[in-house]
């Protein structure tokens, strides 16, 4: 059986906070919408940037952000079954981590 993770990073304009913004959650591949009970998961930015996906299944996920233009879609996934984190990347996103490995923080800033 699959543990629980947090998939948390920050997003990131011009090194301040996007707050607001609407990001989904889907399986790696873009086709699947991750529901649980029956709804999509889903999460907004809070006044940090701050956005967290709380207690889902240790896999690999794209967050899509509502509009692609504010903010370029994340990735995330767990490397090895001990982590404790999710590995966080994104194509069109500069990445700053912070922290130590079982208390990393991801920062993306828009390019």
């Amino acid at each position: 059986m699959k543990r629980d993770y947090n998939f948390v990073f920050y997003a990131l304009v011009d090194q301040k906070p996007l707050v607001n913004i609407s990001f989904i959650l889907m399986e790696k591949k873009g086709h699947e919408i991750v529901k649980k009970d029956g709804m999509p998961i889903s999460s907004i930015s809070d006044q940090f940037g701050r956005v967290s996906f709380k207690a889902i299944p240790g896999g690999k996920y794209i967050a899509y952000p509502k509009d692609e233009t504010e903010f370029p879609k994340v990735y995330g996934f767990v490397a090895r079954l001990n982590d404790q984190l999710f590995t966080i990347k994104s194509k069109r996103g500069k990445i700053q981590r912070i922290g130590k490995k079982n208390d990393r923080k991801y920062l993306i800033n828009k390019r």
